[in-house]
C-alpha cells in the first residue's frame, strides 16, 4: 500500500528555491536591458532603408506579412556591433558608443535579423560585411528615390488577338510583374483584344484590321488624348505575327519602350511576361544568309527562322525563281529559344542592318516580301525598327497551314 505524500513533502517540491524555472526568471531579470533606440533614430532608419530589409539579396518589404498580406510592423532594427560587449560582434570599445548610433543600426525582417547573429555564421556576417550591405542597399535607395517620378513613367500597351481560336489573355498580375522594379508607377494598362478574327480571311481583310490598330495606338501614345505624347511604353503583345509587326509600326515614333515577351515555360503566370535575367549569355547568335542569285533583283524574299524552321515547300509557289533571298535564322530555331532582352537587341541590331543592305544593293525602289516565324517580341520589334520614310515597300505572309502555303496578307508599309 503507497504512502500517503505529506503535507511538508509537498510544501518543499513547491519551494522557490528547488523551482528551476523561478531560477531562470531571477538570471533573466539580472541581464542588462538593451539601451531603447531614441523614435527619430528609428524613423530615419526606415526612411533610409525604404522600409524594405537591408540584407544583402532580401529588399523584403517589412510593413506587411509576404504571406497573408495583413498590416503590420514586422521589421527587427539589429545591431551591427552588439550593444553589449559579449554580445554578436561585440567589444568593449564600440558597443557602448555605438548602441544607438544608426550607423550601427539596420532594418531587417526577422529570419536575417536572426541569421547574422548565429554563433556559427558571426565570421560571415562579420561588421565589415553588413556595414557594406547596409551601404549598398541605402545609396540604392537614395538613388531611385531621387529619380524625378516621370523617369519611372510607362504605359502598358496590352494587345491580344486569337490565333485561329484561341485568346490567350495577358493577366494584369503578369504585366506589372514583368515591369517592376524599374518602372515603380501604378499601373493601368490600355488595352485592344480581337477574340474573333478569321485567320483564313484575304488580304482586304487583315487590312481592314490596320485603321483599329492605328487608332488604338495613337489612343495609348496620347495623340487623340489632347495631352503630351507618352515618354515611355511597355509593350505586352500576343497574336498573329502580321499584325505585331503592324503593331510595332504604329509604336515607332515613342521616344522609348520596352517590348516584353510571353514564356510558355514560365514557373507561374505571374511571370509569363518578365524577362529571364542571370543567363551567361551563351545563346546562339543569329545568322544572315544570302543566296547569291538574282543580286540586281527588285523583288526580295526575307525569310525569318527564330522560334521555327520554314519548310521551303511552303515558299515555292510564292517566292520566283528571280526573286533574291535573304534569311535570318538560329541554329536551332525554337518557341523556347527566347529567354534575355539581349537576344532581342541583338536581333534588332542584325535586322536593321540587313534592310539598310537590301536598299543599298537592291535600290530604294524594291520589294520586300517577309516570311516570318518570330517569338511574338521579335515580331513587334520587327515593326519598331523600321523608318518610314526610307525603308521600300514591305509586305508580310501569313502561313495557311490548311494548304500548306504563304499569303501575303498586309502591306506593313
Amino acid at each position: 500500500m503507497k504512502k500517503p505524500i505529506q503535507k511538508s513533502q509537498k510544501t518543499n517540491s513547491a519551494s522557490p528555491s528547488n523551482n528551476k524555472v523561478g531560477t531562470k526568471k531571477a538570471t533573466e531579470y539580472s541581464k542588462p536591458k538593451r539601451p531603447p533606440i531614441p523614435t527619430k533614430t528609428q524613423l530615419r532608419l526606415w526612411i533610409e532603408a525604404g522600409g524594405r530589409c537591408e540584407f544583402k539579396g532580401c529588399n523584403e518589404y517589412l510593413y506587411y506579412d509576404q504571406l497573408t498580406l495583413s498590416e503590420a510592423n514586422y521589421s527587427n532594427i539589429a545591431h551591427i556591433v552588439a550593444w553589449v560587449k559579449t554580445g554578436p560582434r561585440g567589444n568593449k570599445i564600440e558597443s557602448p558608443l555605438l548602441a544607438k548610433d544608426i550607423s550601427n543600426l539596420m532594418l531587417m525582417c526577422k529570419k536575417h535579423a536572426g541569421e547574422i547573429d548565429l554563433q556559427e555564421n558571426l565570421e560571415v556576417y562579420n561588421k565589415f560585411v553588413l556595414r557594406q550591405y547596409k551601404k549598398e542597399h541605402e545609396d540604392r535607395i537614395k538613388t531611385l528615390t531621387s529619380i524625378h517620378e516621370e523617369t519611372f513613367k510607362t504605359k502598358p500597351l496590352v494587345f491580344s488577338v486569337n490565333i485561329g481560336d484561341r485568346l490567350i489573355p495577358i493577366s494584369t498580375e503578369s504585366v506589372f510583374h514583368a515591369i517592376k522594379p524599374k518602372f515603380a508607377t501604378k499601373l493601368v494598362s490600355d488595352s485592344l483584344t480581337i477574340n474573333d478574327f478569321n485567320h483564313n480571311a484575304g488580304l482586304e481583310y487583315w487590312q481592314g484590321y490596320t485603321n483599329q490598330i492605328k487608332n488604338f495606338v495613337d489612343n495609348v501614345k496620347g495623340k487623340y488624348s489632347g495631352g503630351p505624347l507618352e515618354k515611355h511604353i511597355s509593350i505586352f503583345a500576343i497574336g498573329p505575327m502580321p499584325f505585331l509587326m503592324y503593331l510595332g509600326k504604329c509604336v515607332g515614333d515613342v521616344p522609348g519602350y520596352d517590348v516584353y515577351q510571353s514564356f510558355r515555360d514560365a514557373a507561374d503566370e505571374k511571370n509569363r511576361w518578365r524577362w529571364v535575367e542571370g543567363i551567361n549569355g551563351n545563346y546562339e547568335t543569329y545568322v544572315t544568309i544570302f543566296s547569291g542569285k538574282n543580286q540586281d533583283s527588285k523583288s526580295v524574299a526575307l525569310i525569318l527562322e527564330i522560334s521555327d524552321n520554314i519548310h521551303s515547300n511552303h515558299l515555292d509557289s510564292v517566292v520566283q525563281e528571280n526573286w533574291a533571298v535573304y534569311k535570318i535564322r538560329v541554329n536551332n530555331p525554337s518557341v523556347f529559344y527566347l529567354k534575355q532582352k539581349e537576344q532581342l537587341i541583338n536581333f534588332a541590331y542584325e535586322y536593321r542592318k540587313l534592310l539598310d543592305y537590301i536598299k543599298f544593293t537592291h535600290g530604294p525602289g524594291c520589294e520586300i516580301n517577309i516570311f516570318p516565324a518570330l517569338p511574338v517580341s521579335i515580331a513587334v520589334q520587327c515593326g519598331l525598327s523600321l523608318l518610314p520614310t526610307k525603308d521600300p515597300s514591305i509586305y508580310i505572309y501569313e502561313l495557311y497551314k490548311e494548304e500548306a502555303v504563304f499569303k501575303r496578307v498586309l502591306k506593313l508599309q
